[in-house]
């Protein structure tokens, strides 16, 4: 196990590399290669997307063949709970991330409401730094637990037990990455822009797809 000395070194030095990052990727900033390393992660995402969605499906399958196999005969799959298990893990972590990509966690301004429109942008941006410092963490201590873990074995998949951890690291840089492209300039989110500009969330919800109100 590493001191914590070792492990606040580590970080800082991970957070010196990641300033170096936006320093290059400002400079960067609205060229072709920046343009083409923001449509990969698009793909990224729409591919964590795809991936939900077939883990969601997977999930109900296993578990309905499980609970009718296990109706008819009494046995069951060895290994359906584990599967499920991992299924659920990633499709937790999955998801989360796709909501930093979509901005749609909880947000809760009633402290906050009063600010001016410049102060809620300040505020925007200390926001996303420090959603990059937890995402960072989450990179740092994920691939710790997922290297530990891969050292023994699930029972009935023989999978490593690192395989169901995995996915907080990996999480942890589409998060970083999107908070990376989010502080240069991306496109505030619906959900920031009507923090900003003061619109209300119930007076935001009757609007229709078109953006006019019904």
């Amino acid at each position: 196990m590493s001191s914590p000395e070792a492990e606040a070194g580590w970080i800082e030095g991970t957070l010196r590399r990641v300033g170096g990052l936006f320093r290059t990727a400002a400079r960067l900033r609205g060229s072709p290669g920046m343009n083409s390393m923001k449509k990969m992660l698009d793909a990224v995402f729409a591919g964590a997307g795809a991936a939900v969605k077939a883990l969601l499906l997977f999930m109900v399958v296993l578990i309905s063949f499980q609970i009718l196999l296990r109706g008819i005969t009494g046995r069951s799959i060895r290994w359906a709970e584990e599967a499920a298990l991992i299924a659920m893990v990633w499709v937790t972590f999955l998801t989360l991330a796709l909501g930093v990509r979509h901005d749609i966690h909880i947000r809760i301004d009633m402290f906050v409401g009063w600010l001016p429109r410049r102060g809620k942008i300040v505020l925007e941006f200390v926001l996303n730094l420090v959603l990059g410092f937890i995402s960072v963490l989450r990179i740092f201590y994920g691939w710790r637990l997922s290297a530990v873990a891969m050292r023994s074995t699930m029972p009935a998949t023989r999978l490593p037990t690192g395989v169901v951890y995995a996915i907080v690291p990996l999480t942890g840089v589409l998060c970083l990455a999107e908070i990376v492209f989010r502080l240069l300039g991306a496109p505030w989110s619906p959900a920031a822009r009507n923090f900003i500009e003061g619109i209300p969330y119930a007076e935001d919800q009757t609007a229709g797809f078109g953006g006019e109100k019904d």
